[in-house]
This record gives C-alpha cells, structure tokens and sequence, in this order.
C-alpha cells in the first residue's frame, strides 16, 4: 500500500528546475521516513529472545533508551527493575501471540505502549514489536476535567476531553496500520504480507465500528425517533450470541442460555436494542478469561423482561463501577487495542435501555464476575 503526500508550494509556481532536481525514492524509504515523522511514536522490533533489532520513530530522541540500542542486545536492559519486568512480562505474552496494551510512566512523560508478535509466511511467530506512544497531554486535559467547575465550562471541558479521548483512539489505529504498512513493504513473501495486511483490516474494521458507535450515541443524545417493532426476546438473545460465538470459541469459553419457555415480547427499535445487547455481551467475552463461564438468561415478570448477563471474569472495581457507563470510561487500562473497545459500548447500552423505558444495572466482584441486569417493559408500546 503506497500513500501519496502531496506538499504546499509545490503547484504551478513550482520551477522545472526544482522538480527536476527533487530527490526519488522508493516506496520503501518513503515509508521508513512516514514512520520516522510518525507524531509522538516510536516502532521498536526485539527478536525471540527480547534482543533489540530496529527502531523507528519521532520519539527515539526522548526514548534514550532506544535510540542508543545495540543490535543484539537487551531491548530492556536500560530500563528500571520494575518497569523492566512489566515489559517484559508483556514481551514474552506477545511471542505467544497475546497482543497487550499497557501504559508507562517515564519521567515527566506518559506512554501507550501496543505490543504484538510479527509473524512470518506461515503464520509462525519470528519477531515482536512495541509501538510506543506519547499520551502526557491527553492524561493532563483528563485531569483537570475532574476538578470543580461550573456547569458550562463543565460541558466544554467534557466535549474537548472527548474528542482528545476519541482522536487518541484513532491515532493509535492509524499507527497500527502505518507501522503494518511499512512491514509490509519490507517484505516480499506474500504470506508475510498477508499478515500485516490483516492486521489493517482489524484496525479499520475497529474505525468504522467506533464511527457506528459515535453516530447511534449522537442520535440517541438527540431523541431522533425510534422505530419499535415487535420483538421475541428469546430469538433475539440466540441472534445476539450468534454473532459472538466465533469470539468466545477463540477464548474456549462456555455460554449457558436460560430463556423464557412463553417467547415474551417486548416492543423496540431492533437495531438501537441489538447494539445495547450487543455491547454487554461482547463485554462479557473480551473480559472472562479463557475457559472461562458467560451465563444469559430470560426471565418473564410481571411489570417486563428480564435479561441477565453473567459472567465469570476478574470482576470491576468499586471505583470502576460507580462510572462504567460514563462516556469513553475504561476501568481497563491495559485493554488491546485489537479487541474494538472504544469507551462508548456500555454509555450507549445505558441509553439505548432508557429510551425503551427500561432499567439497566450491574452488579459485580472483583475475582468472581460481574452481572448485567437488563429490565424492559412487557407487551406495552413504548408511548412516544
């Protein structure tokens, strides 16, 4: 995949003689140099054993401890004991093909680090790869977002902290898909190739998930109307978990459905329903280990439907679980940035679930799950 750059001033005014003097590239070096201006980033690959190969990035000057990296050596030897031992921790995970994604303190600056193995024609683990990135500003504005102001500049404060909260999303994307792209221009195996050009499928597969989520939390703010319908609950629990089975296979979890022996009905807008369901159980399969226990179950009482969600996971925080449904909130810091997590899942279950007139609530403990109880009303049309 070759981007093309097109730079000011270089129009109709542009001299012949200029243009004709003006360096050529291939798209390998154009890419090395992309990467290298890469904002606030820095690509670090360590070889099987934790040993430094390659580093590129507009952040090795700060990152000392790469910038001076021997070929060979230690990628981590320079770094502090503790901090060494979380990375390398991480490292090793990523060479069994466990993609993580932790943040780390260095000094004064604050970094996202993204870590995941590189593999080779058939798909067998020869590399590993850290992309770090700086997120000082962005953990300041949020910050100060907490302190006391009043009620519009709290809006103002929320609205920039959500768009910081939303463009460091995206940038962490495109960073993947960069330093994917630039790997693949290095090698020519096309199952090498492949692999890489997977991984930017993932990440614009997770962009366009993020959008969706952005435009049905906008129409939801706004009261745009619903479109109910009637809806077997029953079916539509199997054709949510559908859509899920091939994610919790990956893991080796067990899903238990306990439904309704009279198929209650309840009136909703499919689409705005399914993605607030949607949302709890993937929740669920991204958070319980593997071999690990989700439970879904119906129950008919008299004033609605009940839906719970189970599961048999490390468990929420009390701190976490009093904003769980706050815009762009993740108790998780160390969450992939491949499992599609965006912050706004559980604020648009949460909304989706009042504007039916219904009632959410969770209930969990730390080292023995968590439980999402979703109430909504009874063979009653929502009154609009």
């Amino acid at each position: 995949m070759v981007s093309t750059i097109v730079l000011a001033g270089m129009g109709k005014s542009t001299s012949p003689q200029l243009l004709s003097n003006r360096p050529t590239r291939t798209p390998s070096e154009i890419t090395r140099l992309a990467l290298q201006r890469l904002p606030d980033s820095a690509l670090v690959l360590f070889d099987l054993d934790l040993g430094f190969l390659s580093a590129q990035g507009s952040l090795l000057d700060r990152l000392k401890v790469f910038s001076r990296a021997v070929v060979g050596k230690p990628a981590l030897e320079a770094f502090t004991p503790l901090s060494q031992g979380l990375l390398e921790l991480r490292c090793r995970s990523a060479l069994r093909d466990s993609e993580s994604s932790l943040e780390m303190q260095i000094g004064e600056y604050s970094y996202q680090v993204h870590i995941m193995a590189v593999k080779d024609e058939g798909s067998r683990i020869v590399a590993g790869m850290m992309l770090w990135q700086d997120i000082s500003a962005f953990k300041t504005e949020r910050q100060r977002s907490h302190s006391a102001l009043d009620p519009d500049q709290e809006k103002i404060t929320a609205l920039r902290s959500f768009i910081r909260d939303i463009s460091h999303d995206f940038r962490t994307s495109l960073a993947i898909v960069n330093s994917s792209a630039y790997l693949m221009e290095q090698l020519a195996d096309q199952g090498r190739r492949s692999d890489h050009r997977q991984k930017i499928v993932v990440q614009v597969d997770r962009l366009v998930k993020i959008l969706e989520k952005m435009l049905t939390l906008t129409r939801l703010e706004s009261g745009d109307h619903l479109s109910y319908v009637p809806i077997s609950v029953n079916q539509f629990i199997k054709d949510t978990i559908s859509k899920l089975e091939k994610s919790a296979e990956r893991k080796n979890l067990q899903i238990a459905l306990h439904l309704e022996a009279e198929f209650p009905i309840v009136f909703a807008d499919e689409n705005i329903l399914n993605m607030a369901l949607y949302n709890i159980m993937e929740n669920a399969v991204q958070y319980t280990p593997e071999g690990g226990m989700i439970s879904v179950r119906v129950r008919r009482l008299d004033h609605g439907v009940l839906i719970e969600i189970a599961d048999s996971g490390p468990g929420i925080a009390q701190d976490d679980l009093d904003r769980i449904f706050e815009m762009l909130y993740r108790g998780d810091k160390s969450r992939s940035t491949t499992t599609g997590g965006s912050g706004l899942g559980l604020t648009i279950a949460k909304r989706a679930i009042e504007a039916h007139r219904g009632k959410i609530e969770v209930e969990s403990t730390p080292n023995k799950g968590t439980t999402f109880r979703v109430l909504l009303p009874l063979n009653k049309l929502v009154n609009l």
